[in-house]
């Protein structure tokens, strides 16, 4: 004879996934981005219902504030949106992704790497911000003059190749 079952998907758990394609492979510090997270259950079944967000936490290492905000994805049941702020300090990260406290990816931390910001502005501009340094000779006094610009984000992250030289030829006197 036959038997007739249902199938009941459990509740959210570390099983859950990351929407291929949502998670960016470089950030830029401090901005924001969001990736898609798929609630699964402990049998990896994805969930098609909501309730969940408050669940969902990140944790970077090294240690640093990562803000997030977790929504329901309205064009996809059972998946959130959860968006971050990058850290401010270029570096590369791992980023644990936790559903009620567990890692998903099987326990494998997410590699997350922060460039400086992105230049902006005229070319003669890029990567001056008031973060900005100059570095002067220690006896300007002899000789020609050369001076390094080191060119930084507004975070004080070293931007476009992070610096630069002038040098200013004495003539006369």
């Amino acid at each position: 004879g036959e038997f007739a079952f249902a199938v009941v998907v459990g509740a959210i758990s570390s099983k859950s996934t990351i929407i291929d394609g949502t998670f960016p492979a470089l950030v830029s510090a401090g901005q924001v981005y969001t990736f898609g997270l798929q609630a699964r259950d402990a049998a990896g079944l994805p969930l098609t219902t909501w309730g969940n967000a408050g669940l969902i936490t990140l944790v970077l290492r090294p240690n640093a504030p990562i803000p997030i905000v977790v929504t329901e994805d309205a064009t996809k049941a059972g998946a959130y949106l959860v968006q971050f702020t990058a850290p401010i300090a270029t570096a590369s990260y791992s980023l644990d992704i936790l559903v009620d406290g567990k890692e998903i990816n099987a326990g494998r931390s997410t590699a997350l790497v922060v460039a400086p910001l992105a230049a902006t502005g005229p070319t003669f501009e890029t990567g001056v911000t008031d973060k900005t340094r100059i570095q002067f000779p220690a006896s300007p006094r002899v000789g020609d003059i050369v001076v390094t610009i080191l060119g930084r984000d507004k975070y004080g992250n070293p931007a476009c190749g992070g610096l630069w030289s002038a040098t200013w030829k004495r003539s006369g006197g």
